[in-house]
């Protein structure tokens, strides 16, 4: 025996890891298709503000995209309101913000 080693040095592809699915008010989008060691950005939908600055994550050798979720604040709704002399527009109408609802009936 010589001590060398012999064969054919494999090689490696980056693994490709599972897409991020987070619910409102995240917005996951970059890191869809992201591999091992790469990094995408997750921030917040629209109708929400965020707050400080988008977080960083990492595709990691598991599979698994991880990272700090960033802080997310619904904005206030300012147009769409409804208003008229037939309406009956529940005081909460006037200060809702993103996924908040209100009752408005006929007068």
């Amino acid at each position: 025996s010589t001590g060398e080693m012999s064969g054919t040095q494999p090689t490696c592809e980056q693994k490709l890891c599972n897409d991020l699915a987070l619910s409102e008010p995240y917005r996951s989008d970059a890191c869809k298709g992201v591999k091992t060691d790469e990094t995408c950005v997750v921030d917040c939908r629209s109708g929400w503000t965020l707050d400080v600055s988008a977080q960083m994550f990492t595709c990691k050798t598991s599979g698994k995209i991880e990272g700090a979720l960033p802080t997310c604040v619904p904005r206030k709704c300012t147009n769409g309101v409804p208003f008229g002399n037939d309406l009956s527009v529940a005081a909460a109408c006037s200060s809702l913000t993103t996924g908040q609802s209100c009752s408005v009936t006929c007068a």
